[in-house]
C-alpha cells in the first residue's frame, strides 16, 4: 500500500489500509505506539481525502479497537456497513468488537447477515478476476445456496455460470476458486 500512496498521494482506499495494517498490527503483534501513530496518521490522510468512504470508517473502526475504544469501533463498523453492506472487513471488525463488548447475542443475531456479505464480496472478487482471464465458464459450487450470489450469478458478457446446489457448508468453506482450463473458472 505504501507503493501505491508513494505513485498517487490522493489514493484514500490506499491511506485506509495503511490505517488498517498498522492498527492490527499494533494490536496483534507489537504494542509500540509508532504502529497507532502511523495508523492514526494513515487514517487521517484518508479521512481528509475521502471521509465518506466505507472503508475509512473501517479504518477509524480499527484503530479505535486497537486502542481500546470498543463502543466507537462498533459504531465505525455500523456506519461503513450502513454504507457498503459487503465492504471488506466491516463485520469482522464489528463482530470482533461486540464480542469484545460482551454483545454475544447481538454477535450471534448479526452472523448470518456477515457471513452472506463476506461471502458476495468474495465471490464479485472471483468474477472480477474470472472475467478479467476472460473465463467463459464460471462454476459456483460452494456458494451456489448464497441469495446474494444466486442473483449475482446471472450470465454477463457471454460468460455461462453454472450454479450447483448440493455441495455442504462445511465442504463449502474449505474450498478454493481455481482455473481448470483455459476459459473456465471451477470452484473445487
Amino acid at each position: 500500500f505504501e507503493s501505491a500512496v508513494a505513485q498517487d498521494p490522493a489514493f484514500a482506499l490506499a491511506h485506509a489500509a495503511i490505517a488498517n495494517v498498522c492498527a492490527s498490527y499494533y494490536y496483534l503483534y507489537d504494542r509500540v505506539p509508532s504502529w497507532i501513530d502511523r495508523a492514526q496518521a494513515a487514517c487521517e490522510r484518508a479521512v481528509a481525502l475521502q471521509p465518506q468512504l466505507p472503508e475509512v470508517q473501517v479504518a477509524q473502526g480499527w484503530i479505535h479497537y486497537a486502542s481500546g475504544r470498543i463502543e466507537e469501533s462498533i459504531g465505525c463498523a455500523r456506519v461503513a456497513i450502513e454504507r457498503k453492506s459487503d465492504c471488506e472487513g466491516a463485520y469482522y471488525l464489528l463482530l470482533r468488537a461486540l464480542f469484545a463488548a460482551g454483545m454475544y447475542q447481538e454477535v450471534v443475531a448479526i452472523s448470518d447477515t456477515a457471513l452472506e456479505a463476506t461471502i458476495a464480496g468474495f465471490v464479485e472478487q472471483v468474477f472480477q478476476e474470472a472475467l478479467r482471464l476472460g473465463a467463459t465458464d464460471i462454476h459456483l459450487e460452494p456458494y451456489a445456496g448464497s441469495t446474494r450470489v444466486a442473483t449475482m450469478a446471472r450470465p454477463a458478457r457471454g460468460v455461462r455460470w453454472r450454479v450447483r446446489t448440493d455441495v455442504s457448508p462445511a465442504r463449502a468453506s474449505s474450498r478454493l476458486f481455481r482455473a481448470e482450463k483455459p476459459g473456465t473458472i471451477r470452484a473445487s
